[in-house]
């Protein structure tokens, strides 16, 4: 039998995270990660910061041990999307194929 796998959810938005907007995202990568992956270990929502998106991560795989992690939000190439600085900062490595992917499939549904 295949190990479970461990997943966290982290949604990366500042409206969200102070309640003045509902994450929808994060319950259903939540829900789809339970289905087809394995067992969501966290699910945190945090704003556009990078300390805090850091710090997320970090812990996600120090503390929690997790297989993978997602983020999901972000704010587009707004000056406030540390995002993607937040995230390489503790990678140890980078593998662009995925993100270009899923930057390609968001295209079919929003050119934003």
């Amino acid at each position: 039998m295949e190990k479970e796998m461990r997943v966290v959810v982290l949604t990366v938005s500042t409206r969200s995270s102070a309640g003045q907007r509902e994450d929808r995202s994060g319950p259903l990568a939540c829900r789809l990660a339970r289905e087809r992956l394995g067992k969501v270990v966290r699910y945190a929502v945090v704003p556009d910061s990078a300390e805090a998106i850091r710090s997320e991560l970090v812990n996600a795989c120090d503390e929690l041990d997790a297989d993978v992690v997602f983020t999901l939000g972000g704010t587009g190439l707004a000056p406030s999307d540390v995002t993607p600085e937040a995230t390489s900062a503790v990678v140890e490595r980078l593998v662009p194929g995925i993100p270009e992917t899923l930057r390609a499939k968001s295209l079919e549904k929003t050119a934003t």
